[in-house]
């Protein structure tokens, strides 16, 4: 049987639609939609329209505040010295990650909370990679895109403010994902979204494969490069978009019904040599990976990783009083949906940083534990430690590189700074030294 059928329409401006019948297993019976379009990739830079965003009016409020040296004398806090002491990985990890040599290629999937979506730990990564001679480019671009604080290797992303993000961390139960382990979803007409591809040394895109939930009655329209609209419908759960040359921008319009899209799998003129691909989302936790659909998941991811980091802990630590028994069990439950999904991935798993507390302007009787975070930190990367081990996973110690349990006010005191004020988050710099410390593990840095 022939595995392909194409349907032409129009013609003059390069337009063809084609819908094939994919046999491969893993979407055995779905039909693929692909729309091939003239591509123009001198087109100018992609500019944004205005949202019209009402700004909320706040009242003031005091608000708290850094800890001083007193205060941490009063609470017997010896603040510990600048860290650095690299995680040493196993010899198996390490070839894992190295750098490719001799035309390999080499895949890594970064899943994780916002230390990982501001991605300064592996836009820095990149660069040692660069420096040693490797290219290095994302493929899959997650659903957060245009999300604040998510940063991502693209030159702009305009979004306008109907499409909302159901995240598989904050479900119910099991959600359809794709690996960005979220769904951007939009069913008023007119919702768009536009991409400029062009950043940094990115090389060129040349195709686009759009991930979506099917749906039989929802329509899509597409432009690429400022050329005209084509309408399709959104049947298939896949898009194909290839152009006579390389793509520059793309823009999308909801047309009707319900959309759902999940990722952007993007194919490059020249494969570089390292795939680096982000999934981080500010507020998650690894109980994304528990509430995944994992059938739909591993039929929604195009190839594997050679290695896999999941940088999660920050806010299952962010508690009251933190559980440390339903911790475990959910990172049992999430790590045993990963190995389903990549089994002959290597894995590790990072984090959290160090954290500390801020000082309420109203503070009420009683002293405040600035110790409590990094005790509860401490013990998530220990937990991590016990119950990766039974998942082939590997542990960076990230709290440990900062200097152990209270290292977070030296980091915020340090000139320049190496942590935010909020005493959660690191500065760049603070995250450029992170990346450091990595790649000196990973081995594509002399110590």
């Amino acid at each position: 049987m022939d595995c392909r059928r194409r349907l032409r329409l129009g013609s003059g401006t390069a337009v063809v639609l084609a819908a094939a019948i994919v046999c491969g297993p893993a979407l055995r019976s779905q039909e693929r939609a692909t729309l091939v379009l003239a591509s123009h990739p001198d087109v100018a830079a992609l500019q944004c329209p205005p949202l019209n965003n009402t700004p909320t009016a706040r009242g003031s409020a005091p608000s708290d505040r850094v800890p001083t040296v007193d205060d941490l004398e009063a609470s017997a806090i010896d603040l510990p010295a600048i860290g650095g002491a690299v995680s040493r990985l196993s010899p198996e990890v390490v070839r894992a990650f190295a750098l490719p040599k001799d035309g390999d290629r080499l895949r890594i999937g970064v899943w994780g909370d916002s230390h990982a979506a501001g991605a300064f730990v592996t836009d820095e990564l990149a660069r040692f990679a660069e420096a040693k001679g490797a290219t290095v480019a994302t493929r899959v671009i997650p659903a957060s895109l245009g999300r604040p604080g998510v940063r991502l290797p693209l030159g702009r992303v305009c979004k306008s403010s109907g499409w909302k993000l159901q995240s598989a961390y904050s479900a119910a139960g099991s959600i359809p994902v794709g690996p960005s382990l979220s769904n951007l979803r939009s069913s008023k007409p007119g919702d768009y979204i536009s991409i400029d591809f062009r950043h940094r040394a990115t090389p060129e895109v040349r195709s686009i494969r759009i991930h979506h939930l099917p749906a039989s009655r929802s329509e899509l329209g597409v432009r690429v490069d400022d050329g005209a609209e084509v309408r399709m419908e959104l049947s298939s759960g896949t898009l194909d978009i290839r152009a006579s040359a390389s793509i520059s921008t793309l823009k999308l319009r909801v047309v009707r019904g319900d959309v759902v899209l999940q990722h952007f799998a993007l194919q490059y003129a020249d494969p570089p040599a390292i795939t680096l691909d982000v999934f981080g989302l500010p507020s998650a936790t690894v109980k994304g990976w528990s509430n995944v659909d994992l059938a739909y998941l591993k039929k929604s991811i195009d190839a594997s990783y050679d290695a896999v980091i999941l940088e999660y802990g920050t806010n299952e630590g962010a508690v009251e009083r933190f559980d440390a028994p339903a911790y475990r069990a959910m990172l049992a439950a999430s790590l045993k949906n990963l190995r389903q999904v990549f089994p002959e991935s290597s894995c590790l798993l990072m984090g959290p940083t160090d954290r500390g507390a801020r000082i309420p302007a109203r503070r009420k009787d009683g002293r405040l534990d600035l110790m409590y975070y990094p005790r509860v930190h401490q013990q998530i990367t220990r937990i991590q430690s016990e119950v990766g081990e039974d998942f082939g996973c590997a542990v960076w110690d990230w709290q440990k590189f900062m200097g152990g349990p209270g290292s977070i006010y030296r980091w915020a005191r340090e000139t320049p700074p190496l942590a935010a004020s909020d005493l959660i988050h690191l500065t760049q710099s603070g995250y450029r030294k992170t990346a450091s410390g990595l790649a000196q593990s990973f081995g594509w840095l002399t110590p």
